[in-house]
């Protein structure tokens, strides 16, 4: 099964209805000047207004306004609760969720200005994105984190095309880990990934020491926005993956 996971992600719907099996996307374009802070900071509670604070730079506490906001707001028109009346509590390993039986899971990344907000239900899910123009050295960072195999693989590439193989890899694995919810208990070098950009290639490919069945998990990369690479990660299979940009 295919799904449209490119950047022409098209404009939030009007009505919203998140089935079983279905997995919901949301791209929240942070320098978009029509995002309205004072909206989203309404909804927010005292420790999320506190958090927002002690960021040091107006730009990050604007991030967090509005990215928190938009969960608020994205979960409230899932639960039909108003989105100050979410309440959230935090796995062993400190993921953000839910409590109690509502079945609607979730999880958000965020890099410079854009964000991507995850939901599924029933099954834990993770996203990770990341900036491809970012100025670091991927094949040192890859062989202290990455499997054997897939550093094989990356150093196999035309040295133009590492960048980008080594963010695939990097946001799959991550998106694997965040939504197991373990954190930097589970080392990167336990899930060994696909590298490729084609998407009928993106896989998890084995798990050292096998913690986890590889066809229980269905994964898939994501291009919201030029010079951005995502993925995202769930245990279980996917009838319907939608993407959309928040305005």
């Amino acid at each position: 099964m295919t799904f449209r996971t490119d950047n022409t992600w098209p404009e939030s719907p009007t009505s919203l209805a998140l089935g079983y099996g279905h997995v919901h996307i949301w791209c929240l374009d942070l320098s978009n000047r029509g995002t309205k802070l004072e909206s989203f900071s309404s909804f927010l509670c005292t420790e999320e207004l506190d958090r927002a604070s002690q960021f040091r730079f107006e730009k990050d506490r604007n991030s967090f306004v509005a990215t928190r906001g938009l969960l608020r707001t994205l979960l409230g028109s899932y639960l039909k609760l108003e989105p100050r009346d979410i309440t959230f509590g935090f796995g062993p390993h400190g993921k953000p969720m839910l409590p109690g039986d509502h079945n609607v899971k979730f999880n958000v990344s965020h890099t410079d200005k854009i964000s991507l907000l995850a939901f599924t239900k029933e099954t834990e899910i993770g996203v990770d994105l990341e900036r491809l123009d970012r100025k670091i050295e991927v094949e040192e960072i890859a062989k202290r984190f990455f499997a054997p195999a897939e550093i094989r693989r990356l150093l196999a590439l035309p040295s133009e095309r590492r960048p980008i193989g080594f963010f695939n890899c990097w946001t799959r694995k991550e998106a694997i880990i965040k939504a197991l919810g373990t954190g930097l208990a589970m080392p990167l070098d336990k899930y060994e990934v696909s590298l490729s950009s084609k998407s009928e290639k993106v896989k998890l490919i084995e798990t050292h020491g096998g913690q986890e069945d590889v066809q229980e998990w269905s994964l898939f990369s994501l291009a919201p926005k030029p010079g951005y690479v995502g993925a995202v990660a769930l245990k279980g299979p996917v009838e319907d993956l939608k993407c959309w940009s928040w305005r």
